[in-house]
Order: structure tokens, then sequence, then C-alpha cells
């Protein structure tokens, strides 16, 4: 009994010789509960990004795999067809149900998800009938009339004479007075649709519509601006 009040009047003593011994424990005690908790909010915040990530991927692989039923489903192209989609063009070289393959003019091959094939709109050139040429003529300003009168007459008359086009569709316009120039307007369908051969087919209708200008002495246009300077 008398060693216990010994003992605390000892450290009732030690108290009063360090006042701020107990509160040095207090605040020692706050900060370790502080880092506790800091660590705790780490963990958790971590383990949510770990859950996240999850469920990203999940999700990505469970679009992938709609996209490829709704691909198979619909048929929108095939292995070898050429397609363009959204920013992606080329040809068709496999289809999964978690992506498709495409080569690019470049020769490079992308894999792009269904998910994202499904979701945007798909041109199939390889599907289609016919294919359009078509070109703007900016004549001169200087150029006269009876000129374009007759520029129009011959450009027409040259696609009647190729066999490769639908002659009815045949469209050859004065279409508009510009601040630097006269529009001509030539457009027509061709029956070629392999994109090679069309582009042959446009170098050789180019060429053709260079010539009946050349002979007729009618230059293009080009963009041209008139300063004028305040003496």
């Amino acid at each position: 009994m008398e060693e216990n009040q010994e003992k605390k009047i000892t450290k009732e003593e030690e108290t009063k010789e360090n006042p701020n011994q107990e509160q040095k424990i207090e605040v020692k005690n706050e900060e370790q509960h502080i880092l506790e908790q800091e660590n705790k909010s780490e963990t958790s915040l971590i383990e949510c990004k770990k859950k996240k990530r999850k469920g990203n991927y999940i999700t990505g692989t469970i679009g992938a795999l709609f996209g490829g039923v709704v691909i198979f489903l619909d048929k929108p192209f095939k292995v070898g067809d050429y397609i363009q989609a959204n920013t992606y063009a080329g040809t068709v070289e496999d289809i999964t149900f978690r992506s498709t393959a495409i080569r690019t003019i470049d020769d490079s091959l992308l894999h792009i998800p269904n998910s994202e094939m499904s979701a945007v709109a798909i041109t199939n050139w390889s599907e289609i009938n016919k294919r359009r040429y078509s070109t703007n003529l900016l004549l001169t300003l200087e150029t006269p009339l009876e000129k374009v009168v007759k520029v129009k007459k011959e450009i027409i008359e040259m696609l009647l004479e190729q066999e490769e086009l639908y002659t009815d569709t045949i469209r050859v316009n004065f279409e508009n007075i510009l601040d630097n120039g006269i529009q001509l307007v030539v457009a027509v369908y061709t029956t070629i649709t392999d994109f090679t051969d069309y582009l042959k087919l446009k170098e050789k209708l180019n060429y053709q519509v260079m010539q009946i200008l050349e002979k007729n002495s009618v230059e293009l246009a080009y963009n041209t601006q008139t300063v004028y300077v305040k003496k």
C-alpha cells in the first residue's frame, strides 16, 4: 500500500517536473492515428483503381464480343473488301469476334475492336455499282463566252465517246461566276468500280479535258488578290 502510494507520488512528481511530456505523448498518438488513416486511404484508392481497371477491361471485352456478333449477323463487309470506317481505310484481312484486321494502303495492319467497328458508319467500296467522276474547271474571267460554250460542247462530245461511262449521267454546266473565274462543272458516272482502274480512267479523262482547253486557248484561273495602296 505504501509502495503504491510512493509510486503514485513519484509519477505525480515526474509529471510536475515534465509538464509537456503528457502533451507530447498525445501529439505522437494523434500523428500515428493520422498516418494510419492516410495508409488506409491510399490502400482504398489503390483497390478502387484496380477494380476500375478490371471493370473497364470486362466492359471492353463484352463490348468487343457484342460488336463481333453484330458484324457477323449484319455482314457489312467480308474478307477481301475495301472499306472505310471512321478514319480507317483498307482491305479487310481477318474478322474475329473481338476485332477486325485491316490492311491499309501503306501496308500496315490495323486491328480495330469490333465494339468500335459496330458503332461507326462503314463505307464498303467493294459493293458499289458505279463510281462518279467529277471536276471543277475555273476558267479565267477574260475567257470569251463563245469559247466557254465551245469548250462545254467539246467536253460533252468527248465524254459521249467513252465506253466506260453511263452517258445518260453526263453533266457539264456553267455553274457560277466567281470573283476570280468562270466555274464549269463536269460530272458523270462510270461503270468501273475497281479503284485502280477508276484512277486510270480519271487520269485519261483529265488529260482529254486539258487537251480541249489547250486547243481552244482557254486558261485556268488561279486565286489572286489585288492590293490597292494609297499614296
